[in-house]
């Protein structure tokens, strides 16, 4: 396991400590792996809007559009 070093204000070392307890170094990868999978989700979203742009416009009703999502949920068994 690597160790980095930091300075921080007085301020956030108080709330690192309030929010990490004991173990400020775990909370501290915590926080990091969040972000990371925030990035991802980013990207992801991005990649979807613009699949969803690409896809033009749909001729379905809003309900016709939510039963099909619901019964590929349903069959990806995530619903």
């Amino acid at each position: 396991m690597g160790k980095i070093t930091i300075s921080v204000d007085d301020a956030t070392e108080s709330l690192m400590h309030e929010q990490g307890g004991d173990d400020v170094g775990r909370y501290v990868a915590e926080l990091v792996h969040k972000d990371a999978n925030r990035k991802l989700a980013e990207v992801e979203l991005g990649r979807m809007l613009d699949e969803a742009e690409a896809g033009g416009f749909s001729e379905r009703t809003p309900h016709q559009i939510m039963t099909d999502v619901k019964a590929r949920l349903r069959a990806d068994g995530r619903l």
